[in-house]
């Protein structure tokens, strides 16, 4: 997506409440809102850097999640004459994991860090720097590391609660459906022709035209050629022959609407998208005028500079200066590899940064 400038409005740091998502000032030691005391670190652009083991997330080392998280970032060095290999490792880790991956990273470097010339004056002592920096607070460049950001924290918890909200409405009786039998009753099939029976039929009728159909079309009547035929009569007796799933066969309408219902809340987005010409980049809304898209920047992103957060759109696509829509580039967040698919984005930082992708690959790309 392109976005227009590239300036990030710089606040204070803050704390976020883990149960309510509300941000209260660093001296915050309970959340003024739910009385929760389970606060989550933000750094001054946004990016959470420590978490509570009340929010449950796994460390990236030990996938422990009874433990206080925060992020940090570590590298080592191996000198090689004229050239030299870094390797680097990010993420949410424990106390226990921070200890050993500095140790491991420290100690390495120190010892193989030295034998090249490009590694003992400019890398090896920048990995030095930010391994001992790494002993007492988060990296400076958190977002470009995968750090998790309040906007996308709270675009996820307000998707979760609209699926939440869709799935209020889910009819009673789809809880004693199972998959096969909500796919007989989602078949588009007449069952009610397949019988030669009227919807208005009483459970008696409905069997006596079963049967009736059964002597007509069984193979031993009729030939092997009937034997779609009879799939189709058995399948329409199994529906309307149970009241269970005759009630939902009759109501169907009501399913798909709630399938529709479940569908959108979950984030799919409209096939139509003719008139939306302003995109929030940090979420991913769209909007139809510039004020919906100033409302929403707003109330969801106070902190963020319209300018910053706009992507101008044409019919839905993000379109550059000259007009034309640009193709879709997926950039890494640990190197400067480019790719311009998601899945060789996702194989990319699979391969070459599996130390900060233990959890979800997704973390280590992002649109360009």
């Amino acid at each position: 997506m392109i976005v227009v400038g590239c300036r990030l409005t710089v606040g204070k740091p803050r704390r976020l409440c883990t149960g309510c998502l509300h941000e209260h000032s660093t001296r915050a030691t309970a959340c003024p809102a739910c009385g929760d005391h389970q606060l989550a670190k933000l750094s001054r652009t946004g990016h959470v850097i420590s978490l509570p083991a009340a929010a449950g997330m796994p460390c990236q080392g030990c996938f422990s999640s009874d433990q206080d998280l925060a992020l940090r970032y570590y590298r080592r060095v191996v000198g090689l004459l004229i050239f030299d290999r870094v390797h680097v490792t990010a993420g949410y880790f424990c106390s226990a994991c921070r200890s050993r991956h500095l140790a491991k990273h420290l100690v390495l470097t120190l010892l193989l860090g030295w034998w090249g010339v490009i590694a003992l004056y400019f890398r090896n002592p920048y990995a030095i720097v930010t391994n001992l920096w790494a002993l007492f607070a988060a990296p400076l460049g958190a977002g470009r590391l995968g750090a998790m950001h309040v906007a996308e924290i709270r675009a996820q918890a307000a998707q979760e609660q609209r699926v939440a909200d869709a799935y209020t409405s889910m009819p009673s009786w789809l809880e004693n459906i199972d998959e096969a039998d909500l796919a007989l009753i989602l078949s588009d099939r007449d069952y009610y022709a397949t019988l030669g029976v009227e919807p208005s039929a009483g459970q008696d009728g409905i069997k006596a035209a079963w049967r009736d159909q059964v002597k007509r079309h069984h193979p031993d009547a009729a030939g092997a050629g009937s034997h779609e035929q009879m799939v189709a009569i058995n399948d329409a007796y199994k529906v309307l022959g149970d009241r269970r799933l005759r009630d939902a066969y009759d109501h169907q309408d009501e399913l798909l609407e709630f399938f529709d219902r479940v569908h959108h809340a979950e984030g799919d987005a409209p096939a139509d998208m003719t008139g939306y010409d302003h995109g929030c980049a940090l979420c991913g809304l769209a909007f139809g005028g510039f004020d919906e898209f100033a409302g929403h920047i707003d109330d969801d992103h106070p902190d963020t500079d319209y300018v910053d957060a706009l992507v101008e759109l044409r019919d839905g696509e993000p379109i550059g200066h000259d007009g034309a829509a640009p193709p879709q580039v997926w950039r890494c967040r640990a190197c400067p590899a480019l790719f311009d698919d998601y899945d060789g984005a996702l194989a990319h930082a699979d391969a070459a940064h599996p130390d900060r992708v233990v959890v979800d690959a997704r973390q280590a790309v992002e649109p360009a």
